[in-house]
């Protein structure tokens, strides 16, 4: 499974030696709606199987910004379902990389004053990047004072009354150029907060080409993401809806590996009682290039399903490119503790077997059904 952890150059630590500002308390309590607007990557988090409940309060911003998780390929009957951990790891670097630079949002704006305020605006830097000598970096925040709750097409705030942007400039632009001169979103998008702990709607992209234009790192490619966080009649506690679309998605990290542009879909769910779905697609050559024949690109889609307790299923399903109205599928089911209680691949490679278990003991039914 391709690794999506990104090397987005701004989440490196930056130079944090502006000054800070002073809080009285009618300025703390309009920068508190700014940094309340700021979606909690807490309740963006990508989650499978997971029957506990989102935390009640961010975590340490100085927490890892990712980790991963190895699936077994040998997996029996009983043992760690193989699709579980397959799954579990693609969320884990969609979190850490993707969604990880709200972490990096959250340090900055939690623990230091806005370095600019201005009627409906606040801005944390610029300060020189730590990792990218000559690059200078800032997190900037609009509200916008027309927004109505009952125009969603206002054309200027997109139907959200707040937008983030997180931007950088090359430093010897500094002397040459205004203070809002020159700036290029890395990540921009707009939010509207709803409901409690940070929830609400929005939307984020993250355009790495935009970025190695200022940095020369030679990523490039994009992700636009949309996300729904807000309780509702069926989720009163919340729930959490993140779609992600990459776009020929090429990072530090693919480039140095030799790995292709990424352009896949991603969709995923969980709802208060903690069931939910995580489908995700995309394409590459099930051939491994070693066919110069057989080139066309196939589409492997996942579509992964489980319960309040955590049971569930993940069906997966290789098809057209070369493989014309041929399909090859294949299904795992795990039971509360993740543990393998069927699986079926009818191409299997010997030693690993075709079918194991009973499919009357999968909780969920097949996605493509």
């Amino acid at each position: 499974m391709r690794t999506l952890t990104i090397s987005l150059l701004f989440l490196a630590t930056v130079g944090l030696a502006a000054g800070c500002g002073d809080y009285s308390n009618p300025q703390l309590k309009e920068d508190l709606e700014f940094l309340s607007a700021i979606p909690a990557k807490e309740v963006l988090d990508l989650r499978v199987a997971d029957p506990t409940d989102r935390p009640d309060q961010p975590a340490d911003p100085n927490g890892s910004l990712g980790s991963s998780l190895t699936s077994r390929q040998d997996a029996l009957i009983g043992d760690p379902a193989d699709f579980y951990e397959s799954a579990e790891k693609v969320t884990t670097d969609i979190n850490g990389g993707v969604l990880g630079f709200l972490q990096l949002v959250d340090w900055i704006t939690h623990r230091i004053p806005p370095t600019r305020r201005e009627l409906n605006r606040r801005v944390w830097g610029p300060w020189p990047s730590d990792d990218v000598e000559g690059v200078d970096v800032r997190f900037d925040m609009h509200r916008y004072p027309g927004y109505q709750n009952d125009d969603p097409d206002n054309s200027e705030s997109k139907g959200y009354p707040f937008s983030i942007h997180f931007q950088m400039r090359p430093a010897e632009a500094t002397d040459g150029m205004g203070y809002d001169e020159g700036w290029v979103d890395c990540v921009s998008g707009h939010v509207n907060p709803k409901g409690f702990f940070r929830r609400g709607d929005g939307t984020m992209y993250i355009d790495l080409t935009a970025c190695a234009g200022v940095t020369g790192s030679g990523e490039s490619g994009t992700a636009d993401i949309t996300f729904h966080t807000a309780p509702d009649a069926d989720n009163p506690r919340g729930k959490t809806q993140v779609d992600i679309v990459f776009d020929a998605f090429y990072t530090k990290d693919a480039i140095d590996s030799g790995d292709d542009p990424l352009s896949a879909e991603y969709s995923f769910f969980e709802g208060s009682d903690h069931s939910g779905r995580f489908d995700f697609k995309t394409w590459a050559d099930a051939h491994g290039g070693l066919d110069p024949q057989l080139a066309a690109l196939e589409t492997f889609e996942w579509r992964v399903r489980w319960g309040a307790d955590g049971c569930g299923r993940a069906d997966a399903l290789v098809y057209g490119g070369d493989l014309g109205d041929f399909e090859i599928p294949a299904t795992e089911c795990w039971g509360p503790d993740h543990g393998r209680v069927y699986f079926s691949f009818q191409f299997a490679e010997p030693p690993e077997p075709t079918e194991e278990g009973d499919p009357a003991d999968c909780c969920l039914p097949s996605a493509f059904e």
